[in-house]
């Protein structure tokens, strides 16, 4: 079938294999086949969906990789734009596969950016596991020597949910307490080992009820 996205006065057309579609994402397939409108037609337009974000989500649908097709390694602006598009979409496994690639895109550069802070509590419920992961992250790795020069960057939910997480671990902010043990080796090791259970979400999503308008 053939997906349209229109966005920004830019337009570009997405030939989908419709079983791989509404087999990953429970929005279309309720959508395509629920008995909505839009039920048994080969064609679809989505609007509010940004050109770059799709390609990410067509090219993972049939290859299986996060990536935008052209070689390189994506932003983190565009892990968490791909993130949120996931939820909104309902596709669960990609959900769970753009949490590691923010996980793997913090370790390569060895820094957690404060500046995608407003963005992520601004498109993510509270509870998100993209919220949790981001904290810990931060908790873990940080230093917070100069937060005070960028207050812009720390919403009044994100320094809610950090201060729960340094309760719980009875630490605080600064003390990158993740990297006592064992180093950044270490660190990760345990990271990896635990992310699944830590960070995925296996719940079978349900499809909202406004599906027609998103």
């Amino acid at each position: 079938m053939t997906i349209l996205v229109e966005q920004g006065g830019r337009k570009k057309k997405f030939q989908m294999h419709r079983g791989l579609l509404c087999h990953y994402s429970e929005y279309f397939n309720t959508l395509l086949n629920g008995g909505f409108g839009e039920s048994g037609r080969n064609f679809h337009k989505l609007t509010e969906v940004e050109i770059d974000t799709f390609q990410v989500f067509f090219y993972w649908l049939n290859t299986g990789v996060i990536s935008d097709g052209g070689g390189q390694d994506l932003q983190k602006v565009e892990i968490i734009k791909v993130y949120v598009f996931a939820d909104c979409y309902l596709v669960q496994e990609l959900k769970n596969k753009i949490l590691e690639a923010l996980f793997l895109s913090d370790v390569k550069t060895w820094a957690v950016s404060s500046f995608i802070n407003p963005l992520i509590y601004d498109q993510t419920p509270e509870g998100s596991p993209l919220r949790k992961l981001h904290v810990d992250l931060t908790l873990e790795t940080e230093d917070f020597k100069d937060w005070r020069e960028h207050l812009e960057h720390y919403p009044k939910e994100y320094l809610a949910d950090l201060f729960d997480a340094c309760r719980e671990r009875k630490v605080v902010p600064g003390s990158a307490f993740g990297l006592d043990n064992g180093g950044t080796e270490g660190w990760i090791k345990e990271k990896m080992a635990h992310f699944c259970e830590r960070y995925h979400d296996h719940t079978k999503p349900e499809a909202r009820g406004s599906v027609g308008n998103v």
